[in-house]
């Protein structure tokens, strides 16, 4: 038999889902749905239950619902035990990312251990099922953001990554940028033909013809 504990997260996390239909529908709406599915599942919280699961729910019903700052310490704590949710290590690395980006200096580059703070999150959700296109724009915005330059095998995992997600062109347009931007020009070149091949309309291409002007000239061939 399914505990209380058990019955209060998996029907809060149902009502956690409803909130973005909601909002998307019936936006005035969409915080009656949240606050349902925060009272839901902090019922088990207040009895002391600290399940990883629930504590991830928790944390993912306050993005849902809007409220980054009110999720941070759910998501750190679930981290902490090491819950099975990549979407929850997503959220946890994109909280950590604003901070570090919020602390930087003018520039607004990140240093060796901010990069490794917002990376560690990221690997996590990437070793979890199912896999996340975000989870890898996510890590290709964070090296853009980088004072230390990616090493070749932090850029095989945006390969990996678009191998797993061909056909998402942020994602395509990304990696196409950094591989550019670290002198990776016949990868760069390949990203940029498949990100023209997908876009789909204008401003998009536009976005991978821009990148595609950047390209050095190539010699003639003999």
């Amino acid at each position: 038999h399914a505990t209380d504990g058990e019955i209060a997260r998996i029907k809060g996390d149902w009502e956690r889902l409803e909130i973005d239909y909601v909002r998307r529908r019936y936006p005035d709406l969409a915080p009656k749905y949240a606050e349902q599915a925060r009272r839901t599942l902090l019922r088990a919280y207040d009895r002391n239950d600290r399940d990883p699961r629930l504590l991830a729910i928790l944390g993912l019903c306050e993005i849902d619902a809007g409220n980054p700052a009110a999720a941070r310490d759910y998501l750190e704590a679930a981290a902490r035990l090491d819950v099975v949710r990549p979407r929850a290590w997503l959220e946890l690395a994109r909280l950590r990312f604003a901070d570090q980006l919020a602390a930087a200096p003018g520039g607004g580059r990140l240093d060796a251990g901010q990069v490794a703070g917002v990376l560690a999150p990221l690997f996590t959700a990437r070793s979890q099922l199912p896999p996340l296109p975000e989870v890898y724009e996510l890590i290709a915005d964070v090296w853009s953001h980088s004072a230390v330059p990616p090493t070749p095998g932090h850029l095989a995992v945006l390969s990996e990554g678009v191998s797993l997600f061909p056909r998402r062109p942020p994602l395509v347009q990304r990696a196409a940028a950094l591989f550019l931007d670290h002198g990776h020009v016949a990868e760069a070149a390949a990203f940029i033909d498949l990100g023209l091949r997908i876009a789909p309309d204008d401003a998009e291409r536009a976005r991978f013809t821009a990148l595609q002007s950047r390209l050095p000239a190539m010699p003639p061939a003999k």
